[in-house]
């Protein structure tokens, strides 16, 4: 009797395990891809990122000795990677933007230039693809971001 238990339980856990672990190995292996893809995209415009960051959609990368931020998206990385010298801004800041319910629409990060303004997002809600976060988790790397880059401005 404690045998059949045993072994229905055993069942039960690896139903369970084995499809989450999976979840997870794919996931790391596409983040680490999308690092991968930016390091070379980075190198090929002569910058060597020292932080990487993948978060859902959006890759960032930082080099703090030539003031260089660089971003794409995973889902075509070519087409968006962006050069963005931090010389050429005057401030960043985490921003949202919320729908009239009050739910949280757009997270991003504004970048302030000398000629203009750009954003880069790091949460959309109409955005339906498994790579995106939670709002509020979003938020706080867009601060963590900014926290990063404002020394670097100017």
């Amino acid at each position: 009797m404690d045998f059949d238990i045993t072994v229905v339980g055993i069942i039960i856990l690896l139903t369970i395990v084995i499809p989450v672990s999976y979840i997870i190995i794919l996931s790391a292996g596409k983040a680490k891809k999308a690092r991968n893809a930016i390091v070379s995209l980075a190198k090929e415009a002569g910058i060597s990122p020292e932080k990487i960051e993948v978060i859902g959609n959006l890759i960032l990368a930082l080099d703090r000795n030539n003031k260089k931020l660089m971003y794409s998206y995973k889902d075509n990385l070519e087409k968006h990677f962006k050069v963005i010298p931090l010389s050429d801004l005057r401030g960043a800041q985490g921003r949202s933007r919320k729908n009239p319910d009050g739910s949280i629409a757009w997270v991003g990060l504004e970048l302030v230039g000398k000629t203009g303004n750009s954003e880069i997002t790091f949460y959309r809600d109409d955005t339906d693809d498994e790579t995106s976060r939670d709002p509020l988790v979003c938020l706080q790397d867009t601060k963590r971001w900014e926290t990063e880059i404002l020394p670097l401005v100017g």
